[in-house]
């Protein structure tokens, strides 16, 4: 066994992260966060928000140990992680099996059926938050017309509807036209088409269904392209408008 000891130079970078890393931890739980028990799993949710739609997180183990999560950068969002990526963070962390296993499954499967029993929906219930409310019934595709609204107003931003089901159809739309933060911010997901599975695509183009908000990182190069411009048309009488008063992209 070779023991390795660091020079105090090495040293002072790695007590400058696990400082960091308490000092994350000691802000959420003395922030009065928001609380996520996840099921019979033993682990909770701490969550406070950043912002007015991100978040920052932290695992309780039933051992009291804590685990930070929810602290990834993404070229859209570079403070904490929207409400919907937090809750995808989490699910993906769990196993896939047992009992956390079935609560992986309602995080991710949420329905109208099922959201009373979703942890994130129940916490933002507990302090009375229909702000945050609004922001998980739009990931997962439960919101209303109010929901859209009081969101616009909130973010002072545009956030898309569901379209209805005449809209139930993929449309083509090339990559670099396309404003990802409003599609995140309006409850899109997206699905990766791996390189395998590319034949006849290009990731030069995204498939977006406007009745679904379900989005793929890669279009057909045979199918015929609408530019970004005349999908967002579509919604053009949509609750979230110009008319309501927010301020457009």
């Amino acid at each position: 066994t070779k023991i390795w000891y660091l020079t105090e130079e090495a040293k002072r970078p790695v007590r400058n992260a696990i400082r960091r890393f308490e000092d994350r931890i000691a802000r959420i739980v003395g922030g009065d966060p928001f609380e996520a028990p996840l099921g019979e799993t033993g682990k909770t949710v701490l969550f406070r928000r950043r912002s007015k739609r991100t978040y920052e997180a932290i695992i309780r183990q039933a051992s009291g140990k804590t685990a930070v999560t929810g602290w990834m950068m993404t070229e859209w969002n570079k403070n904490g992680m929207t409400i919907g990526g937090l809750i995808k963070d989490i699910s993906t962390s769990l196993d896939l099996h047992g009992t956390e296993g079935e609560m992986r499954d309602l995080l991710w499967n949420t329905s109208a059926e099922t959201l009373a029993e979703n942890p994130f929906y129940k916490a933002a219930q507990a302090k009375g938050d229909e702000a945050l409310a609004r922001q998980i019934r739009l990931f997962y595709h439960l919101e209303t017309d109010e929901d859209i609204r009081g969101l616009a107003k909130l973010l002072h931003r545009r956030v898309l509807p569901s379209l209805g089901k005449e809209y139930d159809r993929v449309f083509t739309v090339p990559e670099n036209e396309i404003d990802f933060g409003l599609l995140f911010r309006s409850g899109y997901r997206f699905c990766h088409r791996p390189y395998f599975a590319m034949k006849g695509s290009s990731h030069d183009l995204c498939e977006l269904n406007p009745h679904t908000k379900r989005g793929v990182d890669a279009g057909k190069d045979e199918a015929p392209p609408t530019s970004f411009k005349d999908y967002l048309a579509l919604f053009k009488k949509a609750p979230s408008d110009p008319e309501t008063g927010h301020k457009e992209e």
